[in-house]
């Protein structure tokens, strides 16, 4: 007799259904670490904050970022939705405007371990899809820039 047909799930829908089942089992653990292959899912952010769980996932550079401070605001014309006051920005464009900061964690074996850092919260643009395919205003987050650097300190 064949096997039943599964539906073809992503990479986000596994790996929440696996915490789920190791939680099932007595496990317990703190920040949940993911890379941008799982981090560009806003399925899988929304996931994790459904969970309760604190995370720390990549994005891709030209993710949406609303600025923290943005509000919905009436829309001019015939349309009934509230609209974002501004329109979105790449993180990547959020981020080069900022200071960044050096810093050195431990010593390697080739020198210390360093990296440049900037950070700004940011409410990420995964909400609801409004106008022109655009997304509204979903968390407010912490948007972190690294740039790794090679060679000594």
């Amino acid at each position: 007799m064949p096997e039943p047909a599964t539906a073809p799930r992503s990479k986000g829908e596994i790996a929440l259904c696996e915490r789920d089942r190791v939680r099932a089992e007595g496990l317990r653990f703190g920040t949940v670490l993911a890379d941008a292959g799982y981090g560009v899912s806003a399925a899988f952010r929304h996931g994790l904050d459904a969970r309760g769980l604190r995370w720390a996932v990549g994005i891709v550079r030209i993710q949406k970022v609303y600025a923290a401070d943005g509000q919905l605001v009436p829309p001019t014309g015939r349309a009934r939705k509230r609209v974002p006051d501004r329109e979105p920005l790449e993180a990547e464009a959020v981020l080069a405007d900022l200071p960044w900061r050096r810093v050195a964690w431990r010593q390697g074996t080739k020198g210390k371990l360093s990296a440049r850092f900037a950070a700004i919260r940011v409410r990420i643009g995964d909400g609801a899809v409004w106008g022109n395919n655009r997304h509204l205003p979903g968390a407010d987050v912490w948007l972190i820039g690294r740039v790794a650097l090679i060679g000594r300190a």
